[in-house]
């Protein structure tokens, strides 16, 4: 990894890596937001799906949503779990590039399922899935144990 990506808007780096990665998605950069001390975030969005990349405390987040609700994301995580699609780990999470080549991965593999179940005839109901197993796994981390 280049020393230099840590430094970098994150918009920069998902129009050099991921829009090129993902072209025949038609993805396109809706929003960017540079925050304090550094933190950044960029929006994306291409078909039914909205990706959102933030960069906060140097650690690269990811959160996905429909276009259906600006207003409603789930982190990655969330998603992967709940849906059962297989995600390998990210060695760094403070590097964009490997952050960025693994959800080129994922989006790659699940792009028809992800749109599906985020498109409007199916999104309500994938809200309330994702929100409930997101709200059991949090409840479950509290007292201890993890769901499923």
């Amino acid at each position: 990894m280049s020393i230099w990506n840590r430094f970098q808007r994150l918009s920069k780096i998902v129009r050099r890596e991921l829009l090129p990665a993902l072209a025949e998605q038609n993805l396109a950069i809706t929003h960017e937001e540079e925050q304090a001390a550094g933190d950044d975030a960029v929006e994306v969005e291409g078909g039914e799906l909205r990706l959102r990349l933030q960069r906060d405390r140097g650690d690269i987040l990811v959160a996905l949503g429909s276009i259906h609700d600006r207003n409603t994301w789930f982190d990655l995580d969330v998603v992967t779990e709940n849906f059962g699609i297989e995600v390998s780990p990210v060695r760094d999470s403070r590097d964009p590039s490997q952050v960025i080549a693994q959800l080129v991965k994922l989006l790659k593999s699940s792009w028809r399922e992800l749109t599906l179940r985020f498109d409007a005839n199916h999104f309500q109901r994938t809200i309330e899935e994702l929100a409930a197993f997101r709200d059991a796994r949090t409840a479950a981390r509290i007292q201890g144990s993890e769901p499923r």
